[in-house]
């Protein structure tokens, strides 16, 4: 889990900084920390046979309980 939340985190950022750079938009970084949130519930709920949790307990990042 831990490996897919930093390819998240690479990913956002990348996509942050292609989206300045070819698209000239503001930079608003506060929004890369809500995407890496949503697109790693997303990505890990749906990849993980094991774990089994809600957006709840994602949110209160109580995963492992």
């Amino acid at each position: 889990m831990l490996q897919a939340i930093v390819h998240i985190v690479i990913w956002c950022i990348w996509k942050t900084r292609n989206e300045v750079m070819f698209n000239n938009a503001q930079p608003i970084m506060v929004k890369v920390p809500e995407e890496v949130k949503s697109l790693g519930f997303l990505w890990v709920k749906n990849r993980s046979k094991e774990v089994n949790f809600s957006w709840e307990d994602w949110s209160r990042f109580s995963v492992f309980n």
